[in-house]
């Protein structure tokens, strides 16, 4: 598969999508770094490559609407460490059928791939989206509203509350 890696994941990503034999660019590679967003979509697209991310401003289905580029993969985890992006890059590219995610917009989060929303849509118990053919769109304010729907509060510790007791030594 070709990939446009964005200069916001670590470069250990690209080495190890090579040895999985994936056609990978950087933007650091192609002399992009601190390009405006417009320049890196434009290599991506020229090129037919998906884009890697964790750039939000490539969120906006409205600007790019899939069906109508090479595809985005958008990774998005609540601690983003260079260890976290380059295990969840990993594991998405050994578990998931990344044939399938030509023109699609795909969020990879910690919590859920892309395989739980097509068992969840199956049973249709995930949040709305759009089916043509054998690609399913998501819509992202419906699933960022499905994702607080889902939401459950913060359980209250358990405290044992205990008496404090004093032992005074005796001198002797």
């Amino acid at each position: 598969m070709k990939v446009k890696l964005d200069e916001n994941l670590p470069l250990q990503i690209a080495v190890e999508l090579r040895a999985r034999t994936h056609d990978v660019q950087t933007v650091g590679e192609e002399g992009l770094t601190g390009r405006a967003d417009a320049d890196i979509w434009q290599a991506a697209q020229r090129e037919g490559r998906i884009l890697i991310t964790q750039d939000l401003d490539f969120s906006d289905t409205r600007k790019f609407q899939p069906g109508t580029h090479h595809g985005i993969v958008l990774i998005r985890l609540q601690s983003p460490s260079r260890q976290n992006l380059i295990a969840r890059a990993n594991e998405l590219f050994k578990a998931e059928d990344i044939n399938g995610w030509a023109g699609c917009f795909v969020v990879a989060t910690e919590r859920r791939s892309v395989r739980t929303l097509q068992r969840l849509a199956a049973r249709r118990l995930g949040p709305p989206h759009t089916k043509i053919g054998r690609l399913v769109f998501y819509n992202v304010a419906h699933v960022r509203d499905w994702l607080s729907q889902q939401e459950q509060p913060a359980r209250k510790p358990v405290a044992s509350v205990r008496p404090h007791t004093t032992r005074q030594l005796k001198r002797g």
